[in-house]
């Protein structure tokens, strides 16, 4: 109900109108604003007050204790003003990060599988992981001990298994750290080359 006084063109100028004369009234009852003569007379007693209180003895001495509160007062609006500015500083900072566009490029065909990342704040490949190319279920990764009895190197290949498909999606001769640097350079290459992009994947796969 105030509001919409408050916002009615008629009643919104009796309001200031009766704000105004009583502010006007009780201005030249206290104080005689509306009079060189009070105006001058008022400052007077003002000045007055306040040199008897600084100068006033006490185990304090109040002048040291104004000064005491003028610091804390300073010292609190220098407070404020670095808060907020601190504040505004890392909100402008924050909005002005965009991500490059290649960072939606996260997944991708490589070896016959499909990889799935994410990249770190520096844009490293991190979190690469691999899953069925039908049914999408994470790959586990079968690597045998590469070295057999009395240095006789071991040739069953690395294999990668679909624990839902119950099928070895791909088999190599490679360890799975070196497929996996290679996949890490595969994405490299590719966003270096423009080539990330969904308008792109059958130039990827050709070049498989």
């Amino acid at each position: 109900m105030w509001k919409r006084i408050w916002h009615d063109p008629v009643w919104s100028k009796v309001i200031a109108a009766a704000v105004i004369a009583t502010s006007t009234w009780l201005g030249n009852l206290v104080f005689h604003w509306w009079s060189w003569s009070g105006l001058l007379r008022n400052l007077a007693e003002l000045f007055q007050t306040a040199w008897e209180f600084v100068f006033s003895k006490s185990p304090v001495p109040h002048w040291l204790i104004g000064l005491g509160v003028l610091l804390i007062v300073l010292a609190a609006a220098i407070l404020i003003v670095a808060s907020a500015a601190a504040h505004q500083a890392k909100s402008t900072r924050f909005a002005q990060i965009s991500l490059p566009p290649w960072h939606s490029y996260t997944t991708d065909m490589f070896y016959d599988v499909r990889w799935r990342w994410r990249y770190d704040i520096a844009g490293q490949v991190t979190d690469l992981n691999c899953f069925c190319p039908r049914c999408d279920c994470q790959l586990f990764i079968q690597e045998p001990n590469r070295i057999l009895f009395h240095g006789i190197p071991n040739r069953e290949p690395t294999l990668f298994c679909c624990p839902r498909c119950g099928s070895i999606v791909r088999q190599t001769q490679e360890r799975a750290d070196q497929i996996e640097l290679a996949v890490t350079a595969f994405i490299g290459r590719n966003v270096r080359n423009n080539l990330w992009g969904p308008e792109n994947e059958e130039k990827r796969a050709a070049e498989g």
